[in-house]
């Protein structure tokens, strides 16, 4: 059984305010952590430039499983339908095992973990050549979730209007996806984005409970 805390997001030029959790006092520090990391800087100025025109389309479907955003400099996997592969839409983990064997997979580092030999012969290549994939921040879900025009009242965004790039079909709509941010006095707790409500909440038995969630994999085009 699921046990989710909803709190409301909401987003403004300097930062990110979880409300019900904790007020945040550096500008900047969007996942409440006490530090502003590069991505939190990244997501900041991105915020300031809403309106600004970009030089080519926002989304360009890379061909070969990714997608990049223009707006953020961030690439993300695309998913496909199903279950049971790398990439499929419809498979759940929980926290520990979507940051520790499903992202080593994506990074193409599973298959030469336990053969020093291995590794040496094979380069590393992961999904789309790269190995540096992780599980997205709060912020940059955030970039996500706010694509989308509110579908109602409540703001839900409309999450069809990515499935085009995507191309994953109703994935974006589950509900429960991972950031990487786990909370900082319970151990079995984690941030997860609502993508039908449009905000982030925290997932309670998300890391060795019964509270799975999907993935999705993220990286810095540097």
């Amino acid at each position: 059984m699921r046990t989710v805390v909803a709190v409301i997001v909401s987003v403004s030029a300097s930062c990110i305010l979880v409300r019900d959790v904790q007020s945040l006092e550096c500008p900047g520090d969007l996942n409440g952590n006490g530090s502003v990391s590069v991505d939190e800087l990244v997501s900041v100025i991105n915020s300031t430039m809403d309106g600004c025109p970009l030089p080519g389309p926002r989304f360009v479907d890379n061909r070969d499983g990714t997608v990049t955003d223009n707006k953020t400099g961030l690439m993300w996997e695309q998913k496909v339908p199903g279950g049971g592969c790398l990439h499929c839409a419809n498979d759940w983990f929980l926290w520990d095992e979507a940051a520790g064997e499903w992202l080593s997979r994506v990074n193409g580092l599973a298959a030469c973990r336990t053969s020093p030999e291995c590794a040496q012969a094979q380069p590393q290549r992961g999904l789309a050549g790269y190995n540096d994939w992780r599980l997205p921040s709060i912020a940059e879900w955030q970039t996500i979730i706010d694509t989308c025009p509110p579908l109602d009242d409540r703001g839900s965004p409309d999450t069809d209007c990515l499935e085009n790039i995507f191309h994953d079909d109703a994935a974006l709509n589950h509900d429960f996806y991972f950031t990487n941010a786990l909370h900082d006095t319970e151990p079995d707790a984690a941030w997860i984005a609502l993508f039908s409500w449009g905000t982030v909440a925290l997932q309670r038995g998300s890391r060795h409970g019964d509270s799975p969630c999907h993935a999705r994999a993220v990286r810095t085009i540097h």
